[in-house]
């Protein structure tokens, strides 16, 4: 399919000097078409590429390759919505059946999923024909979405899970970018969906502005998914009990309840009964449903292990958690509650108050160092000091970084704490820069020869 004139290669001409030496000489390639188009590729090549993609990149791309994601919305001329062309039909042909069930943007990059609009995920739906194919969609990081790029999912029957908490699974549930998704626009959708007959919904999570304004709508749409649910008779997976409502509760308004996010399974709330202490609890009753309190989930107990803040008693899901352990009595603590600090003669590690009392620490902002009452007469390993001038107990690493800011503004105490460490971290920070741009002149000079030898 492709023409020979721009890539390639002549034949090496072998002449024979007077020496005896042969030459080889090699025409130079040829400059490709300016008119060339990366969509002027085979698609079977396209598809090639896109094997190497995880799946939700690969809808993307298939998008990408065929036009611009606006021309996928429903022309007033049309009665039709565009159609998959046979170059996003090649792209998506690598995936399987059970691929094409999951739309998760947590596999594409964080900055790039910030920029995604209701163009770009409305032509990703219908190029994988969502309304029918979909089973579970998650919205993670697509803070820029409205809503009206879920329009074609109304009516759905194939959708089970629902997340629109525009977040990753694992992240504090308060974004620095306030989540643009509307509930005028985004609720007739679901109504749609949940007025639908023989609808697979499962599970549903809201974004976290729409249960704290609790408007009129989402009260009556609460109501409606409540009914809908419990219409359903579903059963404990452990017990076999019968499971009442609501599974869209009331206390943390519109979190979803009786359902594990992983597995989509329903649990009751007492889980098994049993006579013997097991690895669940300590007298065989267990709740099989935990609530990790950071992504706003409930987990059962065969999908993720708890743990659980030694202070504050909150519980994470293990792949949220952001808790730490004591290096000297082992107890865990959250990013809320510890432990206390980090201290020098402990190399490094977080070390809690009621194992080692800490005396001095330092006071930049987040920074955990301080020392312990081990070092607090200044033996080896002293990490904060106290400075005369601004009266400020600070580390040598936070002490540096201030001095670096501004050294002509910089507390002439904190200078003479820092004059050992300043000078050579200034050292080292040339050397790093100077590296650097010698390997610039480097390359600089390896792109001039080249275009010489051109």
């Amino acid at each position: 399919p492709f023409q020979n004139q721009w890539y390639s290669f002549s034949k090496d001409a072998t002449m024979a000097g007077t020496d005896g030496l042969v030459v080889n000489k090699r025409r130079r390639i040829a400059s490709p078409p300016s008119n060339l188009h990366i969509t002027d590729l085979p698609d079977i090549i396209l598809a090639d590429v896109g094997a190497y993609l995880p799946k939700t990149s690969r809808a993307l791309f298939a998008v990408a390759m065929t036009a611009p994601p606006s021309s996928w919305r429903k022309k007033s001329d049309q009665s039709q919505q565009q159609p998959s062309s046979a170059t996003s039909k090649a792209i998506l042909s690598t995936l399987g059946p059970e691929e094409l069930e999951v739309l998760d943007s947590v596999d594409i990059e964080k900055s790039l999923a910030m920029k995604l609009t209701d163009d770009t995920i409305h032509a990703i739906l219908v190029c994988i024909d969502a309304v029918n194919n979909l089973k579970i969609l998650k919205l993670t990081g697509c803070v820029n979405i409205i809503g009206s790029g879920l329009e074609s999912l109304r009516g759905s029957l194939s959708l089970k899970q629902i997340d629109l908490s525009v977040m990753k699974k694992h992240d504090i549930p308060f974004l620095k970018t306030e989540p643009l998704i509307s509930e005028a626009e985004v609720l007739p959708i679901l109504d749609s969906i949940v007025d639908a007959d023989r609808n697979s919904l499962r599970h549903l999570h809201l974004p976290p502005r729409w249960r704290e304004e609790r408007s009129a709508g989402l009260i009556r749409f609460r109501r409606k998914y409540n009914s809908l649910m419990s219409n359903r008779s579903f059963v404990c997976s452990k017990c076999d009990d019968s499971l009442e409502g609501p599974f869209m509760m009331t206390g943390g308004y519109g979190l979803h309840n009786h359902t594990c996010y992983n597995c989509m399974n329903h649990f009751c709330g007492c889980g098994e009964i049993g006579n013997d202490t097991d690895e669940h609890g300590t007298d065989g009753n267990w709740n099989a449903l935990k609530w990790c309190c950071r992504c706003e989930n409930d987990y059962c107990v065969d999908c993720i292990t708890m743990k659980k803040c030694s202070k504050c008693d909150e519980e994470m899901c293990t792949d949220c958690s952001s808790m730490k352990e004591c290096q000297d009595c082992g107890e865990t603590f959250c990013h809320k509650c510890g432990p206390d600090g980090q201290c020098a003669c402990w190399e490094g590690g977080d070390v809690c108050s009621s194992c080692v009392p800490f005396l001095n620490r330092c006071q930049n902002g987040h920074c955990n160092k301080g020392d312990c009452s081990r070092c607090i007469d200044g033996i080896d390993g002293n990490e904060v000091d106290y400075c005369d001038v601004c009266g400020k107990h600070s580390c040598s690493d936070c002490r540096y970084l201030d001095c670096r800011k501004d050294l002509g503004q910089a507390c002439s105490g904190c200078l003479g704490l820092s004059a050992t460490t300043i000078i050579p971290k200034l050292q080292e920070e040339n050397e790093k820069e100077k590296e650097q741009l010698r390997e610039e002149n480097r390359k600089l000079r390896h792109q001039v020869e080249e275009l010489r030898g051109e």
